[in-house]
């Protein structure tokens, strides 16, 4: 969906997202969304929250067998501080 919409900023420099742009992206309120500055524009899209990112990100590098994210986090911590002294 390619789509330009005129938008007006208010007093209070807010805008009001079109309702056929609100349905296509099931935007309703109290929905989340991130603003990006890219150039001269401004990108809008709606927030996909991530539940346990330490858990999303394990797996991410291949060359640990850790089974408990958590526990290799701690030991990574405790060997930084080791290292500091």
């Amino acid at each position: 969906m390619r789509q330009t919409t005129e938008l007006v900023v208010d007093r209070k420099h807010r805008v009001t997202i079109p309702r056929e742009l609100r349905r296509h992206l099931a935007i309703t309120a109290g929905s989340r969304l991130e603003a990006e500055l890219s150039g001269v524009k401004i990108v809008i899209r709606k927030s996909v929250p991530v539940k346990n990112p330490t858990e999303k990100m394990w797996g991410l590098v291949p060359r640990e067998k850790e089974a408990n994210p958590k526990k290799q986090a701690r030991r990574a911590i405790a060997m930084r501080k080791r290292l500091r002294r």
